[in-house]
C-alpha cells in the first residue's frame, strides 16, 4: 500500500511540475534554434513568436476525415506524454500536425504531458 501512495504521490507531484510550466530556455549551439527544455505546453510553444514552424504547419496540415473521425471516437481514452526538440526538424514537421489532430479532436488537454528537450 505505501508503495501505491508513494507512487501516487510522484505522479501528482510530476503533474504540478508540469502545470508549473518550469521549463528553461536556451540557444541550440548547433543551429541556433530556441530550446525549451522542461515541462511545456503548445501554449507555452504558441506563445513564442520564433516558433513560426507551429503556426504554418498547423494551417497546412489537412488530416483526413476518416482518420479524425477513427481518433475522435478512440483517442480521448489515452493519456500522451510527449517529448520535442523545439531545435528538431523531426518535431518542427510533426508537432504542428499533432497539434492539429488533437484541436480538430477536441482531445482534453489535460491528458497531455509535454517536456521539451535539448540534444543532451
Amino acid at each position: 500500500m505505501k508503495k501505491i501512495i508513494t507512487a501516487l504521490l510522484l505522479m501528482i507531484s510530476l503533474d504540478a511540475l508540469a502545470q508549473n510550466n518550469s521549463y528553461s530556455v536556451s540557444t541550440d549551439e548547433k543551429n541556433g534554434s530556441q530550446v525549451f527544455n522542461g515541462p511545456v505546453t503548445f501554449n507555452d510553444l504558441d506563445k513564442e513568436a520564433s516558433f513560426t514552424w507551429l503556426k504554418s504547419g498547423n494551417e497546412a496540415y489537412n488530416p483526413k476525415e476518416k482518420r479524425i473521425s477513427f481518433l475522435d471516437e478512440h483517442l480521448k481514452k489515452y493519456s500522451m506524454v510527449i517529448f520535442l526538440g523545439t531545435w528538431c526538424a523531426d518535431s518542427k514537421a510533426l508537432i504542428p500536425k499533432l497539434e492539429k489532430v488533437l484541436e480538430v479532436t477536441k482531445y482534453p488537454k489535460s491528458q497531455i504531458t509535454m517536456y521539451g528537450v535539448d540534444r543532451d
